[in-house]
């Protein structure tokens, strides 16, 4: 093999290595803040566009607790943080008392905000220190990760021997320069900062504190947010189509209502092949087919996407009057979950009285023989309301009625226990003392339980013979 195949070939390597590291493990970025905008009349929070990288999303640096301006332009730094123990004495001296504490509600603070679609892992933080001639002597970085309970990981990345770690993961910076400083660095690790999942947002807070003086000031510049994001493998999701459904109406006794569909999709399932999982509510069941309906029913699914698939829902046979709103179908399977809503009535049937026959005929009698001879008829009824309640029959002007063939009145009730009233005799008669004539279709009331019937009756009184009334009939 030549060198220019050689070449080549590592080359090809590299370029391969380039892309399964990038599609392995994510997007490095670098947010560096370089507060160039920052001015002397610029506020409490820095001006300079922030950072951008794929991914993440970074927030503006803020001065808390602290008043009025930058006390330097293209860099943070403000005056007023925590005075050492032996200050104002210790300025211009290598040693410090340093016996004061952060103050936590001073500080700098900056935040980092994980995209949709990705998870983030955090590397580190550096940046640069610098502090006037009675400036701060220590400082430290805190997070929200632990509601800013502990300080960072504190290292010395450069070995700059103006910068020393006293311990506690505190930077102690010497009291023989006032000039810029670099190696200040944060490591980032644990579960904390990785495979941050997409929407975490995680705050930083720099304190400093032990200046030798209330002007000492307290400045931080280019600092470099580092890590990696990683597109997050897209959700399993089921989608249905509409995802409410109404009018599952029926009156009752009559039911299943009709079936009525919908369409069931998947899209980055899991777990091929497998089955999605429909299930019915109390009063709702399922199918597939719209003719057999379960309390469940599956769905198979051979790869990641499942195609529309049309899925049936009703509402059960059996059930009482009433509403049947907002019941929930749940729908699981593939990592995924989703719903639809069902609602329906089920309306009470029509109260019914049914006499059989409805005519009664041929009730008469002569002059002074009355009553007439009773007949009878059968009495029903379906879906009564008000039970236990009464049936009232009522005659008319000219009939009477009874229970019980024996006692006749001009009206009679007959109880019911239930919503039916099992067939009942009842009976009608012409009364006596009623004038010779004819008494056609006069109606017998029936009501109660929520509905009333009727029954005609028809009948006639006849005068009796006499010698003005003979007719002699002759022959020939």
């Amino acid at each position: 093999m030549n060198g220019r195949s050689r070449f080549a070939i590592t080359n090809l390597l590299m370029v391969i290595g380039m892309f399964v590291y990038q599609t392995s493990f994510g997007q490095a970025f670098s947010g560096l803040y370089p507060f160039t905008s920052v001015t002397t009349t610029s506020g409490l929070t820095d001006p300079t566009a922030v950072p951008t990288a794929t991914g993440v999303t970074f927030g503006a640096f803020s001065a808390v607790g602290y008043t009025g301006n930058s006390g330097a332009a293209a860099r943070f730094s403000f005056s007023g943080s925590p005075l050492s123990g032996d200050a104002p004495t210790s300025s211009g001296t290598a040693a410090c008392v340093c016996s004061g504490a952060p103050n936590t509600g001073r500080y700098y603070q900056v935040s980092f905000t994980v995209a949709s679609g990705f998870t983030a892992t955090l590397d580190s933080i550096a940046f640069t220190i610098q502090r006037s001639a009675t400036g701060i002597r220590e400082y430290s970085v805190r997070s929200s990760a632990d509601a800013y309970a502990a300080n960072l990981t504190a290292t010395n990345a450069t070995g700059n021997p103006v910068i020393t770690l006293p311990g506690s993961n505190v930077f102690r910076i010497s009291d023989a320069t006032s000039a810029a400083q670099n190696g200040s660095r944060i490591t980032l690790s644990g579960a904390s900062f990785t495979n941050i999942a997409a929407g975490t947002t995680i705050t930083f807070r720099f304190y400093g504190w032990n200046a030798e003086a209330a002007g000492g000031s307290f400045s931080i510049d280019n600092v470099k947010i580092a890590g990696t994001a990683t597109s997050a493998a897209p959700s399993p999701s089921l989608s249905t189509t509409p995802a409410t459904l109404t009018g599952f109406n029926y009156t009752e006794g009559s039911g299943p209502a009709t079936g009525q569909s919908f369409s069931l999709s998947g899209s980055n399932l899991t777990g091929a092949p497998g089955n999605i999982t429909v299930t019915g509510s109390t009063n709702y069941e399922v199918s597939t087919d719209n003719v057999s309906y379960f309390a469940s029913r599956t769905v198979a699914y051979s790869s990641a996407t499942l195609s529309a698939t049309n899925v049936f829902i009703r509402l059960k046979a059996g059930l009482t009057a009433g509403t049947y709103n907002s019941e929930t179908v749940s729908i699981s399977g593939g990592g995924a979950t989703s719903s639809v809503t069902a609602s329906g009535s089920v309306t009470a049937s029509a109260p019914v009285l049914t006499p059989t026959p409805a005519t009664l005929t041929g009730f008469s009698y002569l002059t002074g023989a009355g009553p007439s001879t009773s007949q009878s008829f059968s009495l029903s009824g379906i879906n009564l309301t008000g039970a236990p309640g009464i049936i009232t029959i009522s005659g008319s002007t000219n009939f009477e009625v009874s229970t019980d063939n024996t006692s006749f009145g001009a009206s009679k009730t007959v109880a019911y226990s239930t919503g039916t009233l099992s067939a009942t005799t009842l009976y009608v008669r012409l009364k006596a003392g009623v004038a010779a004539g004819t008494y056609s279709g006069e109606t017998i009331s029936i009501a109660g339980g929520g509905t009333t019937s009727s029954i005609t009756a028809s009948g006639s009184v006849a005068a009796p013979f006499t010698a003005g009334n003979l007719v002699v009939l002759r022959a020939g």
